[in-house]
This record gives C-alpha cells, sequence and structure tokens, in this order.
C-alpha cells in the first residue's frame, strides 16, 4: 500500500516522473491507499516477458484483480490463472479469450468447473483422484495439469504444505486422468511467495524435472511446464531486475527440462516494481521534499530513496518498525545532521529523513 503524510506531498508535484507519485503528491488521503500506475504494469509485464522468452504469462488474477489491471493486460496478450468463478467472469468480462484463462485452483466446486468449461475454458489444475473425478464429469475431455508439492526452504513464505501431490503418487494421478477421459497435459508446481533470487528455483527445478521425464518416459505426452509464481515484489530489500531474474530462471529450466513445448509462468506480486522517483535537483530546494512510502502488504517495510545525482543527497523514508536506532544506520548516511521528523497515518508511523 501507499501511505502519505499530509502536508509534506505537496512540495512537487511537478518533479514526479511516475504517474502514480504524481497523483499522490496531487491528492489527499485519509487512510493507507494503493496507487498503482498503468504504465509501470506494462513496464513490468514487457520486462518479464522479454526475460522469460518463449514462456507464456498466465497473470494470478488474486494479486490485484482491478479490471483496469486486467484489462491493460488482455491488451497486452497476457494469460490469466483464476482461482474461482468470480476471477473467471472479471477476465472475460475485460476482453480475455477463454483459451487463455486456466483455472489454477486445485480444490474447485463442481458448479464452478461446469460454469467455466460452459464458458470454454478448457485447462484445469488437479492434484488428487477427486479432484480429477469432478473435471471429468463437468469438464469431460478438458486438458489438466497436475500440481506437485516441492520443498523450498529459501523462499519467504513456502507453499509445500498448501497444494499439491507427492512426487510418488504422480504416475498413479496421470493414469486415472487418462482413465476418465482427461488429457493429461502437464506439470505445474509453486517455488514458493517471495523467491528473491533466481538462484533459489535451482533446488526445486532438480526436484521436478526426473518427475517430467520419468512421466514422458511412460508415455504420457506432457507439453505443460507451468512454473507458477514465486517471482519477488520490492518490499525494501534488494531484489533481481524483473527482466534479468526470468531469464536466469528459463536458463535453469532448460538446462534441466530440454525443450519444452510449453511454459507457463504465474506471477502475482512479481507484477509490482521496486519505487523509482527521479526528481531533479531544484525540487531539493522545497521546504518539505515530496515523500511517498510504500508498505508491504503484510509486514510494513518501507525503503524509497531519490538521488538527484550520484553521491549527490540523499532522502529515505523508513517505517519505525524496521528503525534499529534513533538514528540512522552511519553506515548507511554520510556523516551529517539529519532533520527527523514523525508522521502519522491511521494504521502506521513513518519516521522520515533527509539531508
Amino acid at each position: 500500500m501507499n501511505a502519505t503524510a499530509p502536508g509534506a506531498l505537496r512540495a512537487a508535484p511537478s518533479f514526479h516522473a511516475d504517474p502514480a507519485a504524481a497523483y499522490i503528491a496531487a491528492n489527499s488521503f485519509d487512510k493507507p491507499t494503493l496507487v498503482i500506475s498503468r504504465d509501470r504494469v506494462a513496464a513490468q509485464y514487457d520486462a518479464l516477458h522479454k526475460g522469460l522468452g518463449a514462456a507464456h504469462i498466465h497473470y494470478a488474477v488474486k494479486a490485484n484483480p482491478a479490471p483496469e489491471i486486467i484489462r491493460l493486460l488482455v491488451k497486452k496478450g497476457s494469460g490469466f490463472d483464476a482461482a474461482s468463478r468470480a476471477e473467471i467472469e472479471l477476465c472475460l468480462s475485460q476482453g480475455a479469450k477463454p483459451e487463455s484463462i486456466s483455472f489454477g485452483n486445485t480444490i474447485k466446486r463442481a458448479s464452478d468447473i461446469a460454469f467455466a468449461h460452459s464458458a470454454g475454458v478448457t485447462l484445469f489444475a488437479a492434484d488428487s483422484e477427486a479432484e480429477l473425478d469432478k473435471i471429468a464429469t463437468h469438464a469431460p475431455g478438458a486438458r489438466v495439469y497436475l500440481r506437485l508439492i516441492v520443498e523450498n526452504s529459501m523462499a519467504d513464505w513456502p507453499l509445500s504444505r498448501k497444494f499439491g501431490c507427492a512426487g510418488s503418487a504422480l504416475p498413479a494421478l496421470l493414469n486415472h486422468a487418462v482413465a476418465v477421459g482427461l488429457v493429461p497435459f502437464g506439470l505445474s508446481f509453486h517455488v514458493g511467495s517471495q523467491t528473491r533470487k533466481a538462484e533459489f528455483w535451482n533446488p526445486v527445478l532438480d526436484q521436478v524435472a526426473p518427475l517430467w521425464h520419468a512421466a514422458r518416459a511412460d508415455g504420457h505426452d506432457l507439453q505443460l511446464l507451468n512454473l507458477g509464481g514465486g517471482f519477488p515484489a520490492f518490499y525494501g530489500e534488494d531484489i533481481e531486475a524483473p527482466r534479468a531474474y526470468a531469464a536466469a530462471v528459463m536458463r535453469a529450466v532448460k538446462a534441466r527440462f530440454g525443450d519444452v513445448p510449453q511454459v507457463m509462468a504465474e506471477p502475482g506480486r512479481g507484477w509490482w516494481p521496486r519505487p523509482d522517483i527521479s526528481p531533479p535537483k531544484s525540487c531539493w530546494s522545497a521546504v518539505n521534499p515530496p515523500m511517498i512510502c510504500t508498505v508491504g502488504s503484510i509486514s510494513i517495510s518501507v525503503a524509497s530513496r531519490v538521488w538527484p545525482k550520484p553521491r549527490a543527497r540523499r532522502f529515505a523514508i523508513k517505517s519505525s518498525r524496521h528503525m534499529t536506532a534513533k538514528r540512522p544506520d552511519p553506515a548507511f548516511w554520510p556523516a551529517r545532521p539529519a532533520i527527523r521528523r514523525t508522521f502519522f497515518t491511521k494504521n502506521a508511523r513513518f519516521i522520515c529523513l533527509w539531508r
């Protein structure tokens, strides 16, 4: 979310290159508010798309189901990972084609499966015989991808106990899918939410690759490898640039899986880039420099720096929860007096330091 400090944001709204920053600077808010620039979303899509190469992006709708975002991504050519009937209806209402939507929830209501099938959705996730049976009954002949449980302790939020089947259960599930008239189309997994470095994917890919090759050797013509999410968002700690991150993941996939007919990725929070505000030097003559605080969705984590020119003045806002002392770390800040002010919003207190 974005929080604002009343009074300080009025200094120099015209200096904000980011439309979201300009909007925040020109408006007042009585509660923490998420403001997102569609231009930044489009730029993030382009960066991920270039890094992923031949892999197709299916945006995880639950990350931000704003119709404006869905409509923009439809125009960009994105696919969509929907977790509910409501998300499927949303995507369709914004112009998405049914074949661009996958029903990625592994525990679905029978009526929602029937609705999706009637709407033209043909790709469904499953991780159990019971789910395969529901899909076979209400979406006969559909393509299915089976979600695997993977272990990844290096993700900030591992999902190894949320959804998925054990690798040992995969052969039986693939055979069951065939037996009930479905098309075993591929495998999926989730490396874990907020996997901050691309190299953290390697142990997970090492778990999945043998299962992929074994299934194909057993006669299952798997076509789709769904990488799921895990692409990181900026919460105050440095993360790799999206294009470089995605490209590194794809190199690791290529090394372990070879030529996969179709690769899918489902970034969610990874759509939201690091704040980047670069006003010209002249704005620093203002009494109160413009301020923007980016707040994490779970724990508050704030960091936004402005560099008018290298080694010039620095400006930062950090959440009081992340302040280890009343004075900033001298290793990070030059040894000179700092102006300190405290601002309050409805849900958080922010300490502002500038030089």
